[in-house]
């Protein structure tokens, strides 16, 4: 999958996905790294090593056929890239198919039907797929709430389109640009269009930002301004409505809730009755923590997240004939077991929200995330509790401050680029930029800091 998801129009870049429709096995991460690291004249004996090394066949050349399926999102120079792809696979013995503009979810569901039913699907069976679920479930449940949708720009308007649901993006915006998932969780507000304008609506509108490839998802009113309903808000929601279910059903299965260490304090209020973990930024650690329940709930805050259903739970939602086993039995079957679909997360939610009062159930505290550029990153290490394993006074700092303060904080390196990440969380929301900063600054000065001091920048 050729995307760069959230990032500008100029970036670009590429997603693997395997047979199953998960993303790639780490086995298989190593090979890669290995096989794109390697110089160019030693590519196939590199490739015919990896293949040695990994099954019980030959080299390339003895006849082993591969077989790709590519896809982009809507970026022009994902077209190249593409073609670039295509003429080195068909140098080393692959079939090659090109499903054109697709969405990263998308992808994800036509390699891992097209791999359980033992042939290339059609491409629109994903939204055809998707569309018979949602008349079900909207009949089953008598709800169908108007949402109002910022496609980013993105590869998921032609699917919104389809649906006939309302896009309020200007017909010739960029992509990602002012607008989408990232853009509005990121800056705190609403996108940003020439033709629409918010003041026009009642201030209970419920409002959808997309990111780019359609793996994220972000709901908001204008209630209080700005009232946004991020992934935090979005498990909250789905874990009682999945509970309620269950108990006018008497059914009982273990239930978890998967949230990130960025995700905010206020949010555990409103899970008493569930398994609550937190686990590190990247989707496989979600994915692991959520396939050990029954039902595993998991979201990050930035929009992307699902819900995974053992075949246990499944069973016993074909048990019964009830609404609520129907609804269930939907549920199980829309919610992507690989990967976020914001898509289908949105057909859900459209579903089960009966209105947006009280939508948001809890207050959230006061945060802030800041970025501090570094000569080093590896020059800082950190556990899995996000504490500062070295430089030991670099801990020792963070933790005078979060004492002084009153909240929590913690830094992580950034696992692309040479920067440091700053979160702190306070009751209010200046004591979280006062606490931010100041790491900031901590981090900047000990760690070697590079070009412009830590600030925030309110405009």
């Amino acid at each position: 999958m050729i995307t760069a998801s959230h990032n500008p129009v100029d970036y670009n870049g590429i997603k693997f996905i395997d047979h199953n429709g998960n993303m790639l096995d780490k086995s298989w991460e190593k090979c890669s790294d290995d096989l794109v690291n390697c110089d160019d004249k030693d590519f196939y004996n590199m490739l015919n090593k990896i293949l040695r090394k990994n099954s019980n066949l030959c080299d390339i050349e003895d006849g082993i056929t591969g077989h790709v399926i590519l896809g982009r999102d809507n970026r022009e120079s994902g077209i190249s890239i593409i073609e670039n792809i295509k003429n080195v696979l068909s140098q080393v013995n692959c079939i090659v198919e090109d499903y054109g503009e697709v969405s990263t979810p998308e992808m994800h569901y036509l390699v891992r039907m097209s791999n359980f039913k033992n042939e290339l699907i059609e491409k629109d069976e994903y939204i055809n797929s998707l569309i018979k679920k949602y008349d079900k479930l909207r009949k089953l449940t008598d709800i169908d709430l108007p949402i109002f949708i910022d496609t980013a720009n993105g590869v998921i308007t032609n699917k919104i389109n389809k649906l006939n649901f309302s896009i309020i993006n200007d017909d010739n915006g960029v992509l990602n640009e002012k607008c989408g998932a990232d853009f509005v969780k990121t800056n705190n507000q609403l996108p940003i269009f020439d033709e629409f304008k918010f003041n026009n609506f009642d201030i209970k509108t419920l409002f959808a930002s997309f990111d780019g490839d359609a793996d994220r998802l972000i709901f908001y009113t204008l209630e209080n301004n700005f009232n946004i309903i991020d992934g935090d808000a979005q498990a909250v929601i789905i874990a009682n409505y999945i509970r309620k279910l269950l108990i006018k059903l008497n059914i009982r299965l273990k239930i978890g809730v998967v949230l990130s260490f960025y995700s905010n304090s206020g949010v555990f209020d409103c899970l008493n009755n569930f398994e609550v973990v937190m686990v590190q930024t990247g989707v496989k650690n979600f994915v692991t923590a959520a396939k050990k329940y029954d039902i595993g709930i998991y979201f990050e805050p930035n929009g992307h997240g699902s819900v995974i259903f053992s075949q246990n739970a499944i069973k016993i939602f074909f048990s019964g004939n009830d609404p609520e086993h129907k609804i269930l039995q939907i549920l199980a079957d829309t919610f992507d077991p690989c990967i976020g679909d914001a898509l289908a997360n949105l057909l859900v939610f459209k579903c089960i929200i009966f209105s947006t009062k009280n939508i948001k159930s809890y207050k959230e505290n006061g945060s802030r995330l800041l970025t501090v550029k570094v000569r080093d990153k590896s020059s800082i290490t950190v556990n899995d509790k996000n504490e500062v394993l070295f430089p030991k006074t670099l801990q020792d700092s963070i933790k005078e401050e979060v004492d002084r303060c009153g909240g929590r904080a913690f830094i992580r390196p950034s696992g692309t680029e040479d920067v440091i990440r700053v979160y702190s969380e306070c009751p209010n929301q200046q004591d979280a930029d006062i606490l931010g900063l100041r790491i900031a600054q901590i981090v900047y000065d000990m760690c070697d800091g590079v070009g412009h001091h830590p600030e925030i920048d309110f405009s």
